[in-house]
């Protein structure tokens, strides 16, 4: 047993101790983020093609069609869910004595998943 940092970004995360296993998007600036902290158990988690499609259809129309030009809270919103899911998913199969998230709407959606809401009830808290 250890700790969990569930993360789409590292760049706030520090650093972290050994039992610490992080979750995070497969990207250039996570794996430059890992190869500056060696020995950092990380589990990245890849974005498939059909997802990022998704998400530039989904961007297109709401900029393009709906006329929503401050989309910030939208951006690659299946993005967020595809991650958020297997995060869960893979937390789910293991035991962590504290898990921390990168923000409070991650925290949401991870913990409605897979029992982890009661699984991690008292020991789940936002970075």
């Amino acid at each position: 047993m250890g700790k969990a940092v569930i993360a789409m970004d590292l760049s706030r995360l520090i650093s972290v101790d050994k039992n610490t296993t992080i979750y995070t998007v497969s990207s250039m600036e996570s794996k430059k983020w890992a190869d500056e902290h060696q020995g950092t158990s990380i589990r990245f988690i890849k974005i498939p093609s059909y997802v990022n499609i998704g998400d530039k259809v989904v961007n297109g129309f709401e900029k393009h069609i709906l006329k929503i030009h401050d989309q910030s809270e939208y951006v690659n919103m299946l993005h967020f869910v595809y991650f958020a899911h297997m995060a869960a998913y893979y937390s789910a199969n293991k035991e962590y004595t504290q898990v921390l998230f990168e923000n409070a709407d991650l925290q949401s959606k991870v913990l409605m998943q897979f029992g982890n809401g009661m699984k991690y009830l008292d020991c789940a808290d936002v970075i």
